[in-house]
């Protein structure tokens, strides 16, 4: 019987002529052609992507091909597509995922990420296949670090602060300290605590990954569903450290006064954190089988990547060159997501007050900042109703990115946050109220869509990722006096303020 390298390697040598080679083209070209979007997703985001991380994946890609031409005949490629079935089923079912779940989820980084998935299954049509099995689970790993690294802070750096955030809320309210998350910040009695990009532990979890890629390759550990496990446990530990840092720092500067010791303890904090979560994987990896070897290698690689039984697959190439092309082109039929949401207009929500508006320009600044995000439109007018007056900014988008803690940029202002609750400032509305100045100012703020209203941005951006509800209006009002959240004109004002989104909602619809 002929071993699958050797099947190869004639293949190799028999099947190739310019016609199979440009066939073995034709089918990776029909493949860059579905996931155009993809690629052009990935050039205009390493364009604005940082020095660092073009650095990286440039010399990524040099190692690639270099290691590529060097030991192509050692790495038994074949210019021919061999149909195997994990391969195969990885890349058709990663482009069938591309088209499928863009219509139930909104995450851009997603159709990236299962392209790079496909190319590996690609890959594996063309490749050894036991060393294209080993390669499999990093293969996945690196496909998840590349889509998501390149947008640093946008695509995993923010979520990861909110939920360290939200995770801090809730262990100090355990402990009985009043603290209120908002997005990536977390207000307290004693002020405001900013969980930044430093402190959302982003590069313990890509510097933890190869940590662990390293160590399995050191100890050559069987690369597999036990390794995948203790991956996961590894980035579970990471956070969990990190979490555990930015609490200590949390309670040491708020609760205790201690801003020098927080200073001192940031780093050497950070590194004992690390330093555990890493052991504690290392001996996790421990638990995983060693690689296979020899004979037992051997009986492995028989058992999982033999060929599907087609004849075609050996004796026609001209035939599976044909087929996987079609396959591919015809799905490029298929609409690869819906169209992006349009954003509720703001044009007519005088005409649903009873009360004027007046229009106050936007800054410099923040025309820059809304500029950025095509199809948002943000209002900023000044209102008095019944003695109750004050300003309005209004900010309707399709993408979370253009809408962010009100609170902040209270804080930017020169205001001080005394505390914050969620309340229900109405029957329809849900909302944060806010002290400011020592109680001398309020204000209030919450998040509108079609179906109803919240002051949890989790809960906001979970409704735009779900395309449930994939348009929002931020509603972020200033009082110039100390009002009640329970005065009768308040309460009045934001019904006002309620109705006349969700007529423009309900006009948007229809």
């Amino acid at each position: 019987m002929i071993s699958e390298e050797k099947l190869i390697r004639w293949e190799t040598k028999q099947d190739v002529n310019w016609v199979t080679f440009g066939g073995s083209c034709l089918v990776i070209l029909s493949w860059l052609y579905f996931n155009l979007p993809s690629l052009q997703w990935l050039g205009k985001t390493l364009l604005e992507a940082t020095p660092f991380t073009l650095i990286l994946v440039v010399l990524a890609g040099l190692l690639l091909i270099i290691q590529g031409s060097r030991h192509f005949e050692k790495q038994s490629f074949s210019a021919v597509p061999i149909v195997r079935r994990l391969p195969l089923i990885m890349m058709m079912g990663s482009a069938i995922a591309s088209i499928i779940i863009p219509h139930f989820l909104n995450i851009e980084q997603l159709p990236v990420f299962l392209f790079i998935l496909g190319s590996y299954g690609l890959l594996g049509l063309f490749s050894h296949p036991e060393r294209w099995r080993k390669g499999l689970a990093i293969a996945v790993t690196l496909a998840f670090l590349l889509t998501f690294s390149i947008q640093f802070s946008k695509s995993l750096g923010f979520p990861v602060r909110l939920l360290t955030a939200h995770a801090i809320e809730r262990i100090l309210a355990h402990w009985h300290i009043a603290a209120v998350s908002s997005e990536d910040i977390i207000v307290l009695e004693n002020g405001i605590a900013h969980v930044d990009l430093p402190c959302s532990g982003m590069r313990s979890l890509w510097v933890g990954t190869l940590f662990l890629l390293a160590a399995t390759w050191l100890e050559n550990r069987r690369i597999g569903l036990h390794w995948l496990l203790v991956c996961v446990a590894n980035i579970v530990l990471l956070m969990l450290a990190n979490i555990g840092r930015v609490l200590a720092l949390v309670v040491t500067t708020y609760t205790f006064k201690q801003l020098e010791l927080a200073h001192i303890l940031h780093i050497p904090l950070g590194i004992f954190g690390f330093s555990i979560a890493c052991l504690l994987t290392w001996l996790l990896l421990r638990g995983v089988p060693l690689g296979s070897r020899g004979a037992e290698g051997q009986r492995g690689r028989g058992q999982f990547s033999s060929p599907i039984s087609l004849d075609t697959s050996k004796r026609n190439p001209y035939l599976v060159q044909v087929v996987l092309t079609v396959c591919i082109l015809g799905l490029t039929f298929i609409p690869h997501s819906p169209l992006k949401a349009t954003a509720v207009p703001l044009t007519n929500v005088q005409a649903s007050l009873s009360f004027p508006l007046q229009s106050v320009s936007l800054t410099k600044v923040e025309e820059e900042f809304f500029a950025g995000y095509p199809g948002t439109t943000a209002q900023k007018q000044r209102f008095e109703f019944n003695g109750v007056s004050g300003s309005m900014l209004l900010v309707s988008s399709n993408t979370r990115r253009a809408q962010h803690a009100p609170e902040q940029c209270l804080a930017g202002m020169g205001f001080r946050v005394n505390s914050m609750e969620q309340r229900q400032l109405t029957p329809d509305i849900t909302g944060r109220w806010l002290s400011l100045n020592g109680g001398t100012r309020k204000a209030v703020y919450w998040y509108q869509s079609s179906q109803r209203t919240t002051d949890d941005f989790i809960s906001r951006m979970w409704g735009e990722v779900t395309r449930r509800e994939p348009s929002w209006v931020m509603v972020s009002i200033l009082f110039d006096q100390s009002y009640q959240p329970d005065n009768p004109e308040v309460v009045t004002f934001l019904s006002e303020i309620n109705h006349a989104l969700a007529l423009q909602f309900s006009g948007a619809r229809q």
